[in-house]
């Protein structure tokens, strides 16, 4: 929604983030896969040790811009939760910085929050395993088991169709 129908609704000092952000935190934690999965089935999607590192040095060069080259990151930690974290406002800040029609996701009570953290937790896992589960060892039954555990994180908040495509035989 919109960051002044969030304010009608919630008032000026809810917190929020902005849509863009979550959409790059996504981004973010997509990489951030790509750069695990790479090391983890090196063998199997027979990458290159040049592409590997060029990999290793993109990733960091996106954690360095995002967070600061002072600041390390924890490659073990999500790093689109880490970018989530730092990114929660008020509505009035994005107001402020972005206008009144930017879109926002509003967290009344930081309701939500858990849900964002869900979806960008697995996003990146799931759009790596859909493109490359037929070329690793039994990765069709790694790739139903990540299904089946994002419907029972998501069962009762959001519909799964509309969030994750599920994979049929």
């Amino acid at each position: 929604m919109t960051v002044t129908r969030a304010v009608n609704s919630h008032g000026q000092m809810c917190l929020a983030i902005r849509t863009a952000t979550v959409e790059d935190c996504c981004w973010m934690s997509e990489q951030h896969v790509r750069h695990l999965m790479s090391h983890r089935y090196k063998d199997y999607l027979q990458i290159s040790d040049g592409h590997l590192n060029q990999i290793v040095i993109e990733f960091g060069k996106q954690c360095n811009a995002l967070f600061g080259s002072n600041e390390k990151v924890d490659m073990l930690e999500n790093t689109g939760i880490q970018l989530l974290k730092q990114s929660v406002v008020t509505c009035s800040d994005i107001m402020e910085g972005y206008g009144d029609l930017e879109y926002c996701i509003p967290l009344p009570n930081c309701e939500g929050l858990d849900l964002l953290n869900d979806i960008i937790l697995y996003r990146g896992e799931f759009v790596w395993l859909k493109s490359h589960y037929d070329m690793i060892p039994f990765g069709k039954q790694l790739y139903s088991n990540l299904v089946r555990e994002m419907e029972e994180v998501f069962r009762g908040r959001v519909p799964g169709r509309q969030v994750w495509h599920t994979y049929k035989n």
